[in-house]
């Protein structure tokens, strides 16, 4: 074989095998992907069995190109600090209003989504769709991306 053909093959299999190795790899979201969007909540709870969120209330999780996170489960609102760091998502000085819900759905919903807002989390972006996973990786949030806003 020629020297030129020896370059053309390796070329050609390296290019395949860094192609294999992009494929098997799972996305990765960085900061720049989740500053300034918005989102509303799909689903929460254990990641094998999720439950719909409470129908007909309105959700929302907004990362602002600041670091500040800000957002509503469905009855207080609650805010606080947000930084990507080192392929994880974490999470602090997060505080909420105290408005007494009437719905117990609602108040369950918003109880366990605070508690994956809390501390490091893991967190996976594809599309749009956004799921956050509790630092024990039992319990997510599954959220949808509110184009335009």
């Amino acid at each position: 074989m020629t020297r030129r053909k020896l370059t053309l093959i390796f070329t050609v299999l390296f290019t395949v095998s860094a192609l294999i190795l992009a494929a098997c790899g799972a996305p990765v979201a960085n900061a720049a992907s989740l500053k300034g969007t918005n989102w509303t909540l799909v689903s929460l709870g254990p990641v094998k069995d999720q439950v719909s969120a409470v129908a007909d209330v309105h959700t929302s999780l907004t990362f602002g190109a600041d670091g500040q996170v800000s957002g509503n489960f469905g009855c207080n609102s609650f805010g606080g600090k947000y930084e990507i760091k080192d392929g994880k998502i974490v999470f602090s000085e997060i505080i909420s209003t105290l408005m007494a819900c009437t719905n117990e759905d609602v108040m369950k919903q918003e109880q366990a989504g605070l508690k994956i807002l809390n501390g490091e989390d893991t967190y996976k972006l594809e599309g749009s769709t956004l799921v956050i996973y509790a630092a024990s990786g039992e319990n997510a949030l599954t959220l949808s991306s509110v184009p335009g806003k």
